[in-house]
């Protein structure tokens, strides 16, 4: 299984502190749940058939089914959906309602976003993880910067 660790630090005074530790749990190369410091699992996410009819060959892209929050800030469960290119357009809840809805352009810029799960939902364009901070979106192996319309290294594969 995958592993990986997110840490966010902030400036303190006179020294970086931890603000944020997200620990993530892989099947193959899909995110399956999310972890706090304490390894206590916060979201868990449940996977279907990305664009290629199968788990990973289209890198998960539109595959995304479910989110469940495992913390009391966040509503329970959240249902995706995804266009055509697997864009995440909607989330909903379990009364149907909307919990986050985004609009995109073609490069992957958000142009406008609404709902209580706008923000907290970290998969959005590609089905992609976006780093809320610096804007990027993780694909696996490397970033993309939509402002720039470019990955910020060369293809590993």
């Amino acid at each position: 299984m995958r592993r990986r660790i997110r840490q966010e630090f902030t400036w303190s005074g006179s020294a970086w502190v931890l603000s944020d530790e997200v620990r993530y749990v892989y099947d193959g190369n899909l995110v399956i749940q999310e972890r706090d410091r304490n390894n206590l699992p916060t979201v868990t996410y449940t996977r279907g058939s990305d664009l290629s009819g199968t788990r990973q060959r289209a890198g998960g892209i539109g595959g995304l089914l479910s989110r469940s929050a495992h913390i009391s800030t966040e509503a329970g469960h959240a249902y995706y959906h995804a266009d055509g290119n697997g864009n995440v357009t909607a989330l909903t809840d379990n009364l149907q309602r909307i919990a986050a809805r985004y609009i995109y352009d073609p490069f992957g810029n958000i142009l406008s976003k609404s709902g209580p799960l706008a923000d907290v939902n970290l998969y959005r364009f590609s089905s992609k993880e976006a780093h809320l901070n610096s804007g990027l979106i993780h694909y696996l192996y490397r970033y993309y910067e939509p402002n720039l319309q470019r990955w910020l290294s060369r293809d590993p594969i």
